[in-house]
């Protein structure tokens, strides 16, 4: 099966779905996050700053690297060095989360990088996908809505963290009981949407599943080892390499 003519099984109704999903998730991650962790980000800003420039200068740069050497199409390169162009999502905030690691750290990666991303993406995007061979000619179907994008984050990641954060800090006892159910909810329904879209998308999972498994694997594997190493490199304490 030819990867560029696979068209998924995938509605906007689906997606809709899966971003109030993602909004439960990031209120379950703010009940469970203190204001005081935020003072820490801003009394050091040195991991802040070296994170930052590792997200937006380095990731695209290895990710150009892998694209040259993995048996991947030019629209997967293309793809690969856009995922890596893209700003920091709360799928993020999510796994730092989960990991025990700085969520506060990350998530104030998310805020400040989020609108640096508006000029940041189709610069880096154009510059490094306009460096590959067979991905030059791609790049004239990439359209961006900055806007959008920025409303998106708002109703995603800005407004329910806000609205958790508030509600833990008005109201802890509340925020305590509500917490473990808002988490548990939220993680078994991403679950059961990976599971829906799998099962969707399952012939087409199937045909592609050797290399895609292996371009994801390898990319997703380079991207976190890049983090952990970065901050190691800084000198900073586990936690905060797990961003």
């Amino acid at each position: 099966m030819n990867v560029d003519e696979i068209v998924l099984n995938f509605t906007p109704g689906s997606l809709i779905i899966l971003n109030v999903v993602l909004a439960l998730i990031m209120l379950g991650i703010a009940l469970d996050t203190a204001p005081s962790d935020f003072k820490a980000v801003a009394r050091h800003p040195k991991p802040f700053a070296i994170a930052i420039l590792a997200q937006l200068l380095l990731l695209p740069a290895v990710t150009f690297l892998l694209t040259l050497v993995l048996p991947v199409t030019p629209s997967m390169a293309l793809g690969m060095i856009l995922v890596a162009c893209c700003p920091p999502g709360n799928i993020s905030q999510v796994l730092t989360h989960r990991a025990g690691g700085n969520v506060a750290l990350s998530v104030s990666m998310t805020a400040v990088a989020n609108p640096l991303y508006i000029v940041f993406l189709p610069l880096s995007v154009a510059f490094w996908g306009s460096l590959h061979p067979g991905a030059r000619e791609l790049l004239q179907t990439v359209t961006l809505n900055p806007w959008q994008m920025l409303l998106d984050i708002f109703l995603i990641i800005g407004l329910p963290f806000a609205v958790g954060l508030l509600l833990r800090a008005k109201l802890p006892g509340l925020a305590a009981k509500v917490q473990p159910f808002v988490k548990w909810f939220s993680l078994l329904a991403l679950v059961g949407f990976i599971v829906v879209a799998l099962v969707g998308n399952w012939a087409v999972f199937i045909a592609v599943l050797g290399i895609i498994v292996l371009v994801v694997t390898i990319h997703d594997g380079v991207a976190l080892l890049l983090g952990y190493t970065t901050a190691r490199l800084g000198g900073w304490p586990p936690e905060s390499g797990r961003r």
